[in-house]
């Protein structure tokens, strides 16, 4: 993490050679969720913190619990708010604990503990957090979290159904390119 900080403090982008690796499984990812690590990663999400040091608001706390700095660590993972979300995942998701740590380390954490998939649900799932807590900043709408578990579901089953049809697709093309589908008119 300390390379990390010193990575950022010089100014270097998302293409840093420390971590390829990162990068690598963010560019693989849905293009709603590669967006989203990837401001994580680099701190950039609008959290109250960020805006506090933009001077953009007075109060850098929490909307929710009040008790602490609303950073995107606190926002995602160590909100009381946030917490019971976790909760409703699967299994690994239920059972991980992170210390208190940048995007950077979240993200190699994760990438350490889960499979492809729970990846991909568990960076579906602090999506859907974020989204819960700008529609209550914003709207004034708590969301429940049987409800944002329900939206994950839908969102990953969307994502695999595309990957699939896109995967089916180019499979039909390689194989009409090399005859295999002549009777399908390819």
């Amino acid at each position: 993490m300390e390379m990390h900080r010193l990575a950022q403090d010089r100014g270097e982008g998302s293409s840093a050679n420390d971590y390829v690796e990162v990068w690598k499984t963010i560019w693989g990812l849905p293009p709603v969720l590669k967006n989203f690590c990837w401001k994580v990663c680099n701190n950039l999400l609008p959290t109250k913190v960020n805006l506090h040091k933009k001077k953009i608001v007075d109060d850098p706390s929490c909307p929710f619990c009040k008790a602490e700095p609303k950073t995107f660590f606190h926002s995602l993972w160590g909100c009381p708010a946030a917490i019971p979300v976790w909760q409703e995942g699967g299994k690994r998701l239920q059972k991980m604990s992170c210390a208190l740590m940048d995007g950077i380390g979240l993200f190699l954490y994760l990438l350490e503990m889960l499979d492809s998939d729970e990846l991909v649900e568990a960076w579906t799932v602090a999506r859907m957090i974020w989204i819960r807590k700008n529609d209550f900043v914003f709207n004034g709408v708590f969301t429940p979290r049987i409800q944002i578990m329900a939206a994950t579901k839908i969102s990953l089953e969307g994502f695999y159904t595309c990957k699939w049809q896109r995967r089916s697709f180019y499979q039909r093309q390689v194989n009409a390119s090399i005859g295999v589908e002549k009777t399908h008119g390819w």
